[in-house]
């Protein structure tokens, strides 16, 4: 079947899984049927790629690049070789981790494939399977991602820090910060799959519910929001399905056919 649109990209968190951080049976059973069909489909995550999002691309078993670190990476999941990432300016990272680190804020670097803390309850936010390096051992050359767990501190690093861009990110119950170069974003990920891929956005489905989905979706030729997703995000969208309690993106799989 010759389908209208060739890719999807869609968030992790609270979209492709629910807190349990497993796809449900229904949608391994939706993905697999784009996949024959020829459907790249890709993730696009705050989440740096090993570990959690890693293994959820093994269940659906995805080939296609994947976005990670809030769009500072694209990785290959059949290899686990970072194909694309961009850093932070030495001085944006080497300043912001100073002040955090002077300032006693909890905190957690991105650099390849590992991420740098000497904070317990930041790593274990992180989940299993990752890699941790002590931030004494960081290169202030190649940072992609920031991960700051405190919301209160939004204002504070826009202002202090106005060539990085603080994104919103996390789930409706419990938001964070992401923390990269200032043009980086979930959209400059898309951008940079998009040729990639040899895909025109156009031809991209995009499929998110927070506020750092926005710059994704915005890009994207069909539109889709969940239920849950912010009001702006669902002003922009193209269509709005189901929670992903309620298999929102089974319901847009059968909408992408239904298109035809």
């Amino acid at each position: 079947m010759k389908l209208k649109y060739k890719a999807l990209i869609t968030d992790f968190d609270g979209t492709l899984v629910g807190l349990d951080f497993a796809p449900s049976l229904k949608v391994k059973e939706a993905v697999k049927k784009l996949l024959d069909n020829g459907f790249k489909v890709c993730i696009a995550t705050g989440r740096t790629y090993w570990g959690t999002t890693e293994k959820v691309c093994q269940e659906l078993n995805l080939k296609d690049p994947q976005i990670a670190s809030a769009g500072g990476q694209i990785i290959d999941p059949t290899s686990g070789e970072i194909i694309w990432e961009s850093y932070l300016d030495y001085e944006s990272a080497k300043n912001i981790i100073e002040y955090l680190i002077n300032n006693n804020h909890p905190f957690a670097a991105e650099s390849g494939k590992y991420v740098f803390s000497d904070n317990p309850q930041v790593e274990e936010g992180y989940g299993l399977g990752i890699s941790f390096k002590n931030i004494k051992e960081l290169d202030f050359k190649k940072v992609v991602k920031v991960f700051v767990p405190d919301m209160s501190l939004e204002n504070t690093l826009r202002e202090l820090f106005p060539d990085l861009n603080v994104i919103v990110a996390g789930l409706a119950i419990k938001h964070v910060l992401d923390i990269t170069y200032k043009n980086v974003s979930k959209e400059a990920g898309a951008k940079q799959l998009s040729k990639i891929l040899n895909i025109d956005l156009s031809e991209v489905v995009g499929l998110g519910d927070g506020y750092n989905d926005i710059p994704l979706i915005s890009v994207c030729g069909f539109k889709v929001a969940m239920a849950n997703a912010p009001i702006e995000l669902k002003e922009m969208a193209d269509l709005i399905v189901p929670d992903v309690e309620h298999e929102g993106l089974v319901t847009l799989i059968d909408t992408i056919y239904n298109m035809q």
